[in-house]
């Protein structure tokens, strides 16, 4: 397993266990009359009510995000009597970032710089910032390679800056 893979499985990890120690069965519970009888936890039914579900919009099937967060939303399922994740296909980041700010996922995995423009209404996102949009980790560096046609006088980043 490479370094990348084991530091993003690492995060989910402990993301997964975070999630799971601080969840408190109350949270996905249905209300309750006064003076009706609380049902037993011991009971699976009464368990599986008891799970809060939460979704996580991603790329595409096969893409990177939709592989982490698919494994995380296992393990968080395997772990957790609490909770239960839902892993959703998305159309890439910036799709996602608006999934999540349209309040139709709880969880999105979005690229830094789409997360950046989103949260500040730049770019493809100009006038509709996505105001509840808050980074909670990173899962790896994101690098990138730029390329210029044999016959460019560009040979180096420096250089663009001067065109």
């Amino acid at each position: 397993m490479n370094r990348k893979k084991l530091a993003a499985l690492a995060l989910i990890s402990s993301v997964a266990l975070s999630c799971a120690a601080c969840s408190s069965p109350q949270q996905g519970a249905t209300a309750q009359s006064p003076g009706e009888p609380a049902e037993s936890a011991s009971s699976d039914k009464s368990a599986e009510k008891a799970r809060q579900n939460i979704s996580v919009v991603t790329g595409p099937v096969g893409g990177s995000m939709y592989v982490i967060s698919g494994a995380w939303a296992d393990l968080v399922n395997k772990k957790s009597a609490y909770l239960q994740v839902t892993n959703q296909v998305g159309g890439g980041s910036a799709y996602c970032a608006r999934v999540l700010g349209n309040g139709e996922a709880d969880f999105a995995m979005v690229g830094n710089d789409v997360a950046y423009y989103a949260r500040n209404g730049e770019g493809v996102f100009e006038g509709e910032a996505v105001e509840n949009l808050v980074c909670i980790g990173a899962l790896y560096a994101e690098g990138f390679h730029t390329i210029v046609r044999k016959s460019s006088e560009l040979n180096s980043i420096e250089d663009s800056r001067e065109s």
